[in-house]
């Protein structure tokens, strides 16, 4: 038997779940606009109605609804090296993302994260902290002056301005700035698109403009 036979992402996706009590939703929509809208009231009303496990449909991706610490822990923990993080995000993050960390299942998984620790060892740590606390005093500062300020969207912007200056060496005022955090951004929606069409007019065409961008940029910086 070769190793390509033993590769669990070559098995079939297992659909047959309606044997588990819950809902699909609507037909190809399935859960998604409820899911974008209001995930916490979603995953109420499935615990309330169908306990901690029910079944779901995300954009015509079957699957399960897995709520609770005990089950999380499960999942999580992994044990028995029986789910896979790799065939789970590999439609959503695949395109925009490429083979990250989150698409390697198991001993590979263990080998890429242990590359990346180095990044997160204390003294990188508190380097991190230096670069990034002018910035947030920079963007905490400036939400007084707004006039009709929202909470959401100005986190979000300063903390992608804290990470672009961390891991791109960007500073806030650049004029990359602004592009760079569009791009990801992009590239965040594009997940969310209903058809994985790289055309004009669709989400996953912004994303996928968005994951060029960001690619051409890593490579001028390399």
């Amino acid at each position: 038997m070769t190793n390509a036979a033993l590769d669990h992402t070559l098995k079939p996706n297992n659909n047959k779940l309606r044997h588990i009590p819950g809902d699909y939703g609507w037909p190809i929509l399935g859960k998604n606009i409820r899911l974008v809208k209001d995930l916490p009231g979603l995953a109420k009303e499935h615990y309330e109605k169908y306990g901690a496990l029910s079944r779901i449909d995300l954009a015509m991706q079957k699957g399960l609804l897995v709520l609770g610490p005990d089950l999380s822990q499960e999942l999580l923990l992994d044990k028995d090296k029986v789910f896979s993080s790799k065939m789970g995000y590999a439609r959503s993050l695949k395109p925009f993302f490429g083979e990250g960390l989150l698409l390697h299942d198991f001993d590979e998984h263990r080998f890429q994260r242990r590359i990346l620790q180095t990044g997160f060892k204390t003294p990188a740590m508190r380097g991190y902290v230096e670069l990034m606390n002018p910035v947030l005093a920079q963007g905490i500062d400036s939400w007084g002056t707004q006039k009709d300020f929202h909470f959401y969207p100005n986190i979000k912007k300063l903390l992608l301005n804290m990470a672009l200056k961390v891991f791109y060496g960007v500073d806030e005022n650049s004029t990359e700035t602004e592009k760079l955090s569009q791009a990801f951004i992009d590239c965040t929606e594009g997940q969310l698109g209903l058809f994985q069409i790289d055309k004009p007019g669709f989400k996953f065409h912004r994303g996928k403009n968005g994951s060029r961008y960001l690619r051409a940029y890593i490579e001028k910086l390399i």
